[in-house]
């Protein structure tokens, strides 16, 4: 790896001057508002639409029938399917040293609630991005800290399929991981495609508050 004068002096700086090299980007989550929104029919001849992480969704759901989600709940697994959407192209490899680390099997749970089992339609939104390498996120699931994004950087709102961004967590949960010791799995990361929007998976914090992630 070649470094140039600049990168090293800067790099030297600072340290001197006990100053990270770079900032650590902050997540806005739409106010910590969640980016999912789902529309179906939870009691017969009622359909409904509700918004927040795909966790509280599911939440207001069950507060209508407790039993919605018993008629699916052998449905098969992400992991053994091949039919997620997948209509977005990797831009770069992903950047498995971005956020901070959760249990993998957290994150298996949460892509496959915004694949859509469960009937319905959900859909994944981000706002416009903010300025120059600030992209607009919101989160779209999350379990005490254990957190996934959805940021955009286009100038002007995103609303994708949550079965397209479930794809694109999946593939970086494939891809970003690592095994600790007795067995257990962790996964962390961002991945960018070339439509200009990307996912992260973190822990950090709640799920009330902004991430700060490095």
């Amino acid at each position: 790896m070649k470094f140039s004068v600049t990168s090293v002096v800067a790099a030297i700086l600072a340290v001197v001057n006990g100053l990270p090299s770079t900032p650590l980007p902050e997540l806005d989550a739409l106010n910590v508002i969640g980016g999912v929104t789902w529309t179906g029919e939870v009691l017969p001849g009622k359909n409904v639409t509700f918004r927040g992480t795909i966790q509280e969704v599911q939440a207001q759901i069950l507060a209508e029938d407790p039993d919605y989600f018993s008629a699916h709940e052998n449905e098969t697994s992400i992991e053994h399917e091949t039919h997620l959407q997948k209509r977005w192209e990797l831009k770069q490899p992903p950047d498995c040293s971005y956020g901070h680390f959760m249990r993998r099997i957290y994150a298996i749970q949460f892509i496959n609630q915004l694949k859509g089992y469960g009937g319905g339609e959900a859909t994944c939104g981000a706002p416009p991005r903010r300025g120059p390498g600030l992209g607009g996120c919101s989160r779209v699931a999350c379990n005490w800290g254990s957190q996934m994004w959805l940021c955009n950087d286009n100038d002007y709102h995103l609303d994708l399929p949550c079965t397209e961004v479930a794809s694109a967590l999946f593939e970086l949960s494939n891809v970003c991981y690592t095994v600790q010791q007795g067995g257990d799995t962790e996964t962390q990361g961002q991945l960018f495609t070339t439509d200009n929007w990307n996912v992260i998976i973190d822990y950090y914090g709640d799920c009330h508050s902004k991430a700060t992630v490095g």
